[in-house]
Parts: structure tokens; sequence; C-alpha cells
């Protein structure tokens, strides 16, 4: 456990800004400045050891004389001259020198002008250029902020007033409002512009859906406009949801240890699962019906769903019902094409047997059974008490979908 909180202390990136002010960060910094400091200090000032000075001792005696005896420095005799020439031609050179230097200096001065004000006219104008470029070009103005933020809000009154057309059935105005929305949605834009899209895309279809429909709640038989998705992405897109995402894995795990709870002392088992679409469900269940004390029972399942899904159910179940055997456990499969309605839910039509303890599965389906009223989920609801399950399991998303009206659903 120490060895993994080291390997990850290390790991760790220090310069997080939640990190980077704190008290042990500011002294672990001092602490490193300071290093840094007497390492450059030692640079600078190296030892005996490593540099001696090439000089002999009288003319290191001079060179320190000449800071600090400036007045005994230099003798001057009695007639007034310096005794030391060496030091009096050393003058008279440094004399010239600097004087050439400033002739030279005003010489540049009269054929090229003053060049201080150029330079400080050019800093100058870099400077301001600087500005102009953090003020336009980098940092977003308070101005330009507080017009996305605008828009943004704009767009948000637009789906909710194009909902409310839609849900007072006012085609014209809702036709209005999306084009509306469409001219600020973007699918490649901001997280808001990209999430107007698919609000708008579904306005769209329900729009479809709404200039299609009879008088009495019918819809015609017109083509309607909405984009096809093809079996294979769908169920492509769910699997990458699925391995993302806890969610649906969760439910899987919920509802299977809830039958599983139930079903203890129960030796025959019978699962219906409405809508089934995949078999990602039933391999961990099994499992754990398997590795039960009083030992496993046999398990029949009846898959409710529609052709589309008949070639994957089928080659899904086949690989489930031989782990199935290989743990000791009897297993049967059978898949039921029709469309779940209140005939369908029968003992003659699910093919119920005595002994067995029934369980209905139901994994993001009930909510299909929800329109503009709630009779049609309530007549499933009554036909699936009637078959008098041991158990009903029920994996929903967090919507409102019992809503009677779309403006609020929305």
């Amino acid at each position: 456990m120490a060895r993994f909180n080291g390997l990850l202390y290390e790991s760790f990136n220090h310069d997080f800004a939640i990190r980077r002010f704190c008290t042990e960060r500011v002294e672990l910094e001092q602490v490193e400045l300071e290093e840094t400091m007497n390492c450059d200090i030692d640079s600078c000032c190296p030892d005996d050891e490593t540099s001696t000075p090439h000089l002999a001792a009288s003319e290191v005696q001079d060179f320190v004389d000449s800071f600090f005896n400036m007045e005994n420095n230099v003798d001057v005799d009695d007639d007034g001259d310096y005794k030391d020439d060496h030091h009096n031609s050393k003058r008279q050179e440094n004399s010239h020198c600097f004087q050439d230097e400033i002739d030279t200096f005003s010489i540049v001065n009269a054929d090229l002008g003053d060049a201080s004000p150029m330079i400080e006219g050019d800093e100058l104008e870099r400077s301001g250029s600087c500005e102009d470029l953090g003020a336009h070009g980098i940092v977003p103005s308070i101005e330009e902020a507080s017009h996305g933020v605008d828009q943004g809000l704009h767009l948000v009154h637009l789906l909710l007033a194009c909902a409310e057309a839609v849900g007072c059935r006012d085609l014209h105005l809702a036709t209005s409002m999306l084009t509306q929305i469409w001219a600020s949605a973007n699918p490649l834009g901001d997280s808001l512009q990209r999430v107007s899209y698919c609000f708008a895309a579904g306005l769209k279809s329900k729009l479809s859906l709404l200039q299609n429909m009879n008088g009495n709640g019918t819809i015609t038989n017109c083509v309607v406009d909405v984009p096809s998705i093809a079996r294979e992405e769908k169920t492509e897109a769910f699997q990458l949801l699925n391995q993302t995402t806890p969610y649906i894995a969760f439910g899987f795990m919920a509802s299977n240890e809830a039958i599983c709870q139930a079903a203890q002392g129960k030796v025959s088992l019978h699962i219906i699962d409405l809508g089934m679409e995949h078999t990602l469900q039933w391999p961990s269940l099994i499992r754990t019906l398997a590795s039960r004390p009083e030992g496993p029972p046999t398990l029949r399942i009846t898959a409710l769903t529609s052709d589309e899904h008949l070639v994957e159910l089928e080659a899904g179940m086949k690989s489930v019902i031989e782990d199935a055997c290989s743990l000791g456990i009897l297993m049967e499969f059978h898949i039921i094409t029709e469309p779940v309605t209140p005939s369908l839910l029968t003992p003659e039509n699910l093919n119920l047997r005595e002994g067995e303890s029934l369980y209905i599965n139901s994994v993001m389906h009930l909510h299909k059974y929800v329109k503009e009223s709630r009779g049609s989920l309530k007549e499933i609801l009554q036909a699936i008490k009637k078959l008098s399950p041991a158990l009903l399991t029920v994996v929903e998303q967090d919507a409102n979908h019992n809503g009677p009206f779309f403006f609020g659903r929305f």
C-alpha cells in the first residue's frame, strides 16, 4: 500500500492549480529556490583547490592597494611630478580613449541626428501594438463574452418557444422558430450549439409527425423525413455506450440482483424480457445462479422483440446457452417476434408452465408505451399484473415520460 501511494504521488502533477498555492507547495518551492541560489553562489565563488590565481604576490598587493589606499597609491616627488611613470601613462591613455569615444559619439549624432527620440518612439509604437494585440487578438473582451452569453440564452429561449408551439400543435409558429434555431445551432460548434442541434433535430422529427397526423390522432401513410440509422450502427453505438458509461451495466446488475434474491429456493425460473435487443444482461445472472448454495436452477428466457433484432439475439443467446451448460444450468431460450400488447401478455401466448417462478424484466422499454395519455401504459401494467409474476424489474432513464403534455416533457 505504501509503494502504491509513493507511485501515485510521483505520478501526480504538482503543477495543478489546486495544489499550486498550498502551504506545502510554497515551502517546497522556497527550499528549491534556496538550493538553486546556493549552487549559483558556489559556481560564482570557486574554491582555492579548483582555481588558483596566476598573479604574483606583488601584483596582488598592488591590486588591493589600488582600492583601499587610493591616496597612497601614487607618490609625488618634490617637484610635483608623478613618481610612478606607469600609472601616469595609464591615466593619459584612458583619457585619450575616453575623449575619442566622445568625439565618435558626437560625429554619429551630427550625421544621424538624435537617436534617443527615435528609439523611444519605436518602443512606444511596439508597446502600443502589443497592447492592441492583447486587447483584441488574444484575450476576449467583456463585450464579446457578454455577446456569447446573450446568444446562448437566446438559443435556449428559441428552443423552449418552439417546443411550446409543437405542444400546442401550432405548426406555422413551430416551423418559424425551428428555422431560427437552425441558423444558430451547429453540430461542430460549442457545447450549447451542439446540444441545441440535437434538440432541434428532435423537434423536427416531432413536427414532421404532427404535419402528417390526421384530426383523429392517426398518422397518414406519407413518408416522414426522418434520418435513418442502420441496425449495425445502433448496435455498435449501444455497445460503446455500455463500455464507456456505467449506467446501463449498473441497471443490469441491480435487476439481476433483485431476480437472484427473489429466486432463492426456487428450482425453475422463467424470465420474460420485454423488448429484448441484446444479451449483455444474462451472462452475469447465469454465473450468479450457478454459484447458489442450493444448486443451480433450470432457467427459461422468453424474449419479446421485433424482427430486426432476431439475428443478433439468436447468435448471442447461443453463446449464453453454451456458457450455462458448462456451469451446470439447464437453459431454454424462446423468441416471440410480436409487439408487446395486452393481448399478447397471456399465459397461453407466453407458454407459462406449472411450478415455474415467473419474472418480468423490462430494460429501457416501458417508456415506449407512454403516449399523450397514460392509457396505453396502464393497460400493459394491468396485463402484467394478471400474470401474477414473482417480480417485475424496471430499468428506465431518468426522464419525464409520464407527463401528458409535450412541453412539460421537453
